[in-house]
């Protein structure tokens, strides 16, 4: 398993808790696939539904955020918005070239992020 869910990175907020495990679900199938060759159009479809369920995640923390007037909440969006053109940019040169994986970079970002 590429990346287990801890207690280190839990929020206390039972929701964006959820979220989380659901994203680390996804980054671990991501890698799966990726490790085991699965076929390119397969690991895309992955990393779109990844890429997808981020952006609701981020969505439903920045509106939390901004429902308990959290201060930081202006530096906290440009972080998402900056990891999500990451990820878009990971998917499209991967979608583009003929490379047959995702670069071991992308998990440690994605790993980073989280943690």
């Amino acid at each position: 398993m590429f990346f287990e869910w801890n207690e280190k990175i839990q929020l206390g907020v039972i929701r964006m808790d959820e979220e989380h495990k659901t994203l680390i679900a996804f980054m671990n199938a991501l890698h799966s696939l990726n490790e085991t060759n699965a076929g390119k159009d397969r690991v895309l479809a992955k990393f779109d539904e990844l890429i997808r369920y981020a952006g609701k995640n981020f969505a439903d923390e920045e509106a939390y955020m901004k429902e308990i007037a959290y201060t930081k909440l202006q530096n906290h969006s440009y972080i998402h918005r900056q990891l999500m053109e990451n990820l878009q940019d990971y998917r499209d040169h991967f979608s583009a070239n003929a490379a047959t994986q995702l670069p071991k970079e992308l998990f440690l970002l994605l790993k980073g992020w989280l943690t």
